[in-house]
Order: structure tokens, then sequence, then C-alpha cells
């Protein structure tokens, strides 16, 4: 798990693959009513969420279930 403060930007929080200027996206994944972006692979998961001022990245080689749960256990 990495956390660190988190930026004054925002994410996007569509979908899709793509957005208007090109930039690829990940789906998205709630956590703890926070918008969070999850990458599933063959090797394992990334979860990105902020909440509150703190970003947080959980990363393992897991399931997407065990990186979500995890996630949902960082935020209150």
């Amino acid at each position: 798990m990495i956390e660190q403060s988190a930026s004054g930007g925002t994410s996007s929080s569509t979908s899709s693959s793509s957005d208007s200027s090109g930039k690829l996206s990940l789906p998205t994944v709630s956590i703890n009513g926070a918008t969070g972006s999850e990458l599933d692979t063959a090797l394992g998961t990334v979860v990105r969420f902020t909440h509150g001022a703190v970003s947080y990245t959980v990363l393992g080689s897991v399931a997407p279930y065990a990186a979500d749960q995890a996630a949902r256990a960082l935020a209150p």
C-alpha cells in the first residue's frame, strides 16, 4: 500500500477506454463512497483512490476482490 497527500487535481470518473483528450482511463470502483481506478492484470491488481486529503494505492499479486477489500479496510 502506498499512501500520500492528495494533490488538488481530480481524476475522471468515467469507465470508458479513453477520454476526450485521448488518454486511456481505467475502470472505476467505489471504495467507501470514494471513486477510484482499478487495473486488473494476470499478474495482480492495482486500486488507486483518494479519501479526504489522502491518496491511496493498493497493489499486489491478488485478485481484484482481495485488492478492493484491502482498499475498503483503509478508508473509514
